[in-house]
């Protein structure tokens, strides 16, 4: 079992597993396609930058969230 000291190596693992799991399944997308090239390469790439899109509204909502709790444990000490 791997154990942390410190909350930014989970993190950093868990956004590791998410973009190799995104990265994968972005991957087995592509190959399954068959048949129009050009439309399927602008269905991958539309569903490449859903991906991202969400990726990027994760990642901020977790620093928004983490910012505003320690303002608030931060208040609660004084």
């Amino acid at each position: 079992m791997i154990r942390f000291t410190s909350k930014k190596g989970r993190t950093f693992l868990i956004v590791g597993m998410t973009l190799l799991f995104a990265t994968t399944l972005y991957g087995f997308a592509f190959a399954s396609g068959g048949g129009g090239a050009a439309e399927s390469h602008d269905q991958m790439l539309n569903l490449f930058y859903r991906i991202l899109n969400f990726t990027l509204l994760v990642i901020i909502l977790v620093v928004i969230v983490k910012k505003r709790s320690e303002e608030r444990r931060v208040g609660k000490e004084c």
